[in-house]
This record gives C-alpha cells, sequence and structure tokens, in this order.
C-alpha cells in the first residue's frame, strides 16, 4: 500500500514539475505528458481533462508565449486530443518558417553574390 501511494506521489510531481524546454520539440514532450497521465489511471488517479489541458498549456516552452496565450483565450474547452492537434500543426508551421527562414539566407546571399559578379 505504502508502495502503490509513493508511486502516485511520483507521478503526480513527475506531471507538475514537467518543464518543456525550447531545445526539444513540443510534441514530443507533449507526448511524455500524455504518457504520464495514461499511468495516472493505471494507478486509479484520475484528474479532470480540461485541468490536463490547461497544465499543458501553461507548460508551453517560452517561445510559445503567443500561441499559448490564443489557446488560453479561446472560445472552447480543447480535449487533449484536439490540443495535440493543435500543437502538431503550430508546430509543423514553425518548421516551415524556420526553413522558409533559412531559404531566403541563401537565397540572399546567393543573390548578392550574382549581382557582384
Amino acid at each position: 500500500m505504502a508502495e502503490d501511494s509513493s508511486s502516485k506521489k511520483f507521478l503526480v510531481n513527475n506531471f507538475n514539475n514537467y518543464k518543456m524546454v525550447d531545445s526539444r520539440p513540443v510534441m514530443e514532450q507533449y507526448n511524455e505528458l500524455v504518457r504520464i497521465l495514461g499511468q495516472y489511471t493505471q494507478h486509479g488517479l484520475k484528474m479532470d481533462e480540461s485541468i490536463s489541458v490547461s497544465s499543458i498549456i501553461d507548460k508551453l516552452p517560452p517561445s510559445w508565449k503567443d500561441f499559448k496565450h490564443t489557446l488560453k483565450h479561446g472560445k472552447d474547452d480543447l480535449s487533449l486530443v484536439q490540443l495535440g492537434s493543435h500543437l502538431r500543426i503550430e508546430e509543423s508551421l514553425r518548421a516551415q518558417d524556420s526553413d522558409k527562414g533559412k531559404g531566403k539566407e541563401v537565397c540572399w546571399t546567393f543573390c548578392e553574390h550574382d549581382r557582384r559578379g
């Protein structure tokens, strides 16, 4: 019984203290949090889905500040699945923007080189 109690405390601490970072993909971190929440069920713990979603939004990394604000002030309550979809889309868009930025740099350097020569 004491072992189960400490396992539950460990799980709750894992979720509560989890901090997302900019140096890792957000979806990878989201999936870790969802896995922890799945372990809640295995240990008989329950957390309201809206609280889970809100907590995960709060954990988004610093560079996601504007997106976090958008999610927090949306009209509808999101499910974990819907949140995952929003995060996946946003991460994909950010990756595309990042690639375009690199492309512009290369093009600018290349185009600049062409103008000189």
